[in-house]
């Protein structure tokens, strides 16, 4: 199926991405359903906990799946085992905006769908009526939010992780947890304000600036804070997200490998037996050399050879 090693290294890195991305998908919606749903304006309505799940779902798979097939890129590309932090953060954040360009087109149709009590068909469908790029509203703000995401996700946390490692020998899982909580509540901080703004324009189709965005979520949202409406929410999101992501990637990575080991380990078992076969004295089968040269299975031998072979042994037995 895949010709070079190469090949095979992409597929299985889609592979655990992928799979990633499906796994944390169905753990996380209902937070992001809620966020939405606060930053929205939409708490006079009744929530519907899974309304947008389904395209949730196919946001996340190939969000995740470009992120972190990005980063695997530019890790060879740069060579990360010797690059500068400062490459390693920029590449990192680079993930998330590649991703946005996913994320915000389906966050577009989420918000849509829970104003317009829909399915996700009718949402692009309303979308597109106004403008061939309106699902894209929002690009810029969503882009810097998951730029802030992935960095912490890809550099900060496994730094911090390692840190704790190193320096606290007892309840380390303990000190590991607290420490990616705190950085997800600082991920979170720092993108929170940006995923508000985005919701808030993707609820309307019309125009808005970004001086618009801020007076809107100023008025309508309750001042300063209204940044942070659903901020809890997005904690979660962040937490389980920057976590289970890598650990998820890591066990189909290490499951493919094993797989890869094993069909290895299979292949050269095979080589083995056929090499120790080959080499079997001639003696053993007295007609090994017909069978050679006529290049045949046995069931293709002349039937004579076959009986006088046969009726040459038996003579020996007679008494």
């Amino acid at each position: 199926m895949f010709g070079s090693q190469k090949e095979k290294n992409v597929f299985k890195e889609f592979l655990s991405s992928a799979g990633s991305g499906v796994v944390v998908s169905y753990l996380t919606f209902p937070l992001e359903g809620y966020k939405k749903y606060l930053a929205g304006g939409l708490s006079a309505q009744k929530f519907y906990p899974f309304k947008g799940s389904t395209v949730f779902a196919v946001n996340i798979v190939p969000t995740t799946t470009i992120q972190l097939m990005t980063n695997g890129f530019l890790d060879n590309y740069f060579n990360s085992a010797s690059s500068s932090i400062y490459t390693k953060l920029i590449t990192s954040a680079y993930c998330g905006i590649q991703g946005a360009i996913v994320a915000t087109l389906v966050e577009n149709c989420i918000i849509r769908q829970q104003i317009m009590k829909c399915g996700p068909k009718d949402a692009l469908k309303d979308m597109l009526s106004q403008s061939y790029l309106r699902p894209w509203k929002s690009y810029p703000l969503i882009a810097t939010r998951d730029g802030i995401f992935t960095l912490c996700m890809l550099q900060v946390n496994p730094v911090v992780k390692t840190y704790v490692k190193e320096n606290f020998t007892q309840n380390t899982k303990v000190y590991e947890l607290l420490a990616s909580l705190g950085v997800s509540l600082l991920g979170a901080f720092l993108s929170h304000p940006f995923d508000t703004m985005a919701t808030r324009m993707q609820r309307t189709h019309e125009k808005m600036s970004l001086h618009a965005t801020v007076n809107d979520v100023m008025k309508n949202l309750g001042g300063y804070k209204g940044f942070y409406v659903g901020f809890r929410y997005r904690v979660g999101l962040f937490f389980v997200f920057s976590n289970v992501i890598p650990s998820v990637k890591k066990y189909i990575d290490n499951l493919l490998s094993d797989l890869n080991i094993d069909n290895k380990t299979q292949n050269n078992q095979t080589i083995n037996i056929i090499e120790k076969t080959e080499a079997l004295p001639k003696k053993i089968n007295p007609l090994y050399e017909l069978h050679k040269s006529k290049k045949s299975n046995h069931s293709l031998l002349d039937q004579e050879d076959y009986k006088s072979y046969h009726q040459s042994n038996d003579n020996k037995f007679k008494p």
